[in-house]
């Protein structure tokens, strides 16, 4: 399939990215889809060929105009050079058991797929971009770069994880907030199957510490609702416990209860000012772009 049949109509979702082999070969497919549908779309011009360029301002140095880019676009960009870097980013990326959950596509595939999208996306654009892999501590940690061959390496070390063990969120929150000294934008990636309130507290220590922060709320559609049938074993996958339950009793009350949830989290981070978006693995990925791109371009 070649990259270039991708239309701004499109979705991109993770059930086209099957035909691929490597990870790399999928985020290729959906970076360079986001990227075409984006040059045709109202945003054209607000996109990431300013990786290595960004608008022309009055002022700026002519000779630095790529008249390549203007054939194309008939808009005048200016080449930016590493020395243009001005943001790291942090990708904290959730590995815990929980995060193995879903058929075909678990949520640490589609977390997998948004990070290295994301991490793409910044390498292009001459930030530097760092990931931490946790569960209930950081347990992987690549510091930022502004390196092209960077997302690979990403990539590999994401392949070889293994979704085990329990979570604490806000742990890792804490533990970077104190160890990042330059600021930046912290990318949390997680189903977020955690204490609320002590995930909210980590990601206060985080805004603290004066960093941007852009939360992607992972689920699996079947955890959005319970199943009609009668009695159902819940296990859970971090703590193994076992829960028998009659669904037409408390199908409501679970439906209410991830609404809140929902709730919550959108109004405690975004009187924070913390960009907060709810993705299902069946979504389309480029609102997680897209969300990026918006805030990226605010921190301008």
């Amino acid at each position: 399939m070649s990259f270039q049949q991708q239309t701004k109509s499109q979705a991109i979702t993770l059930s086209d990215l099957i035909v691929f082999d490597t990870l790399d070969l999928q985020v290729r497919y959906v970076v360079e889809g986001f990227l075409l549908g984006l040059h045709s779309s109202p945003y054209h011009g607000f996109s990431v060929e300013f990786s290595q360029h960004r608008p022309y301002n009055p002022g700026d140095d002519i000779r630095h105009l790529d008249w390549k880019v203007y054939g194309r676009t008939n808009r005048y960009y200016i080449r930016q050079y590493e020395q243009d870097t001005n943001l790291s980013a942090y990708l904290l990326v959730d590995c815990s058991h929980s995060m193995g959950f879903g058929s075909p596509f678990s949520k640490f595939y589609a977390a997998s797929i948004i990070a290295a999208s994301l991490a793409t996306l910044l390498v292009r654009q001459n930030d530097a971009v760092g990931l931490c892999l946790f569960q209930d501590k950081p347990i992987t940690v690549m510091p930022p770069k502004a390196i092209s061959s960077y997302p690979i390496e990403m990539m590999k070390c994401l392949s070889m994880t293994d979704v085990k063990g329990k979570t604490s969120t806000a742990f890792t929150l804490h533990q970077m907030a104190e160890s990042m000294t330059q600021r930046g934008l912290v990318l949390l990636i997680s189903d977020l199957w955690d204490d609320p309130e002590a995930i909210i507290k980590g990601i206060q220590h985080v805004r603290y510490g004066g960093h941007e922060v852009l939360v992607v709320h992972v689920w699996n559609p079947n955890e959005m609702d319970l199943k009609k049938g009668k009695k159902t074993e819940f296990i859970d996958m971090e703590t193994g416990e076992h829960i028998k339950a009659d669904n037409r009793q408390i199908r409501d009350l679970y439906r209410q209860t991830v609404l809140a949830l929902q709730k919550t989290y959108l109004e405690s981070f975004g009187n924070m000012g913390v960009d907060y978006l709810f993705f299902r693995t069946d979504d389309d990925l480029r609102t997680v772009l897209m969300t990026y791109l918006l805030k990226r371009n605010t921190m301008m």
